[in-house]
């Protein structure tokens, strides 16, 4: 492994990089997967699972991948010894990462759950089912979270799907973040059936990771400094939204902004 990451750190070749690090290019991809903004549950529980089985596979085929890592470590005339320390004893935390995958698999429960629930809300998969199967796992989600959805949604989502043009046009979504889209854009589509967007919704809020709220509390670090330690919760809380959704923020156009801001605040008198 020292080795790879030699080789890795210090060649200016691509093909070189891209071979020291192929066995472990699999958890790059599902690190940089669960700290994107658009991911969703579907997608990180099938990103998990197949980083899982590509570890399981890693971790029962150790000498091949210790003899391939000797081979590019020779190839390209990096000393391949593996030193023998003593061995480190560590405390463990009880919530701690171990080697064991049972721990791997435990990690993910809530999230296997959350997703076993709501798969069936994916287009593809619900046009395929017949409505028997659509009323019983949409009344699951509504007892699951029965503050939130009323006992009309099932009836609501059957009533969709049963639609013709809607079903042609769930056939083109590939992703419930696009049925939720495809649902907001036709405001009197989701008037008639306002329980499924809350579901749609409800799933699309539930965190993947903590990445954002990370971002967030970076952000304000850069906000609150030494010069600004004195300004009230609420303006400082107005700042972070401006600094936090950056990109929203810059499509707005500061001239309306400005004439609706000075028309609250203007001080006329009525004649």
């Amino acid at each position: 492994m020292k080795a790879l990451n030699e080789i890795n750190l210090n060649t200016n070749k691509p093909d070189e990089r891209n071979e020291a690090i192929q066995i472990l290019s699999q958890l790059n991809l599902v690190s940089k997967l669960l700290q994107s903004k658009n991911v969703d549950l579907l997608k990180a529980t099938d990103n998990l699972k197949n980083a899982k089985t590509n570890l399981e596979q890693f971790r029962n085929g150790y000498e091949n991948a210790k003899a391939n890592a000797l081979n590019i470590a020779s190839k390209w005339k990096v000393n391949p010894e593996f030193s023998n320390k003593r061995k480190k004893i560590i405390k463990k935390h009880f919530d701690e990462l171990a080697q064991d995958f049972s721990q791997l698999h435990n990690r993910f429960v809530g999230m296997n759950e959350v997703c076993n629930l709501f798969n069936f809300m994916s287009p593809s998969v619900l046009i395929s089912l017949p409505e028997k199967d659509i009323m019983e796992y949409s009344q699951k989600i509504q007892l699951r979270y029965s503050n939130d959805l009323s006992a009309e949604f099932p009836l609501q989502l059957v009533m969709l799907v049963s639609m013709t043009t809607i079903k042609e046009e769930l056939a083109k979504l590939n992703s419930i973040k696009e049925f939720l889209e495809f649902l907001i854009k036709q405001p009197l589509l989701t008037s008639s059936v306002p329980e499924v967007a809350t579901a749609l919704i409800l799933f699309l809020t539930l965190p993947v990771t903590s990445a954002n709220a990370e971002r967030s509390f970076s952000k304000l670090k850069l906000i609150k400094n030494y010069l600004r330690s004195t300004q009230e919760q609420e303006r400082l809380s107005d700042l972070a939204i401006l600094a936090i959704e950056a990109k929203e923020a810059e499509k707005m156009d500061i001239k309306e902004l400005i004439k609706t801001f000075s028309e609250l605040k203007a001080r006329k008198k009525n004649f």
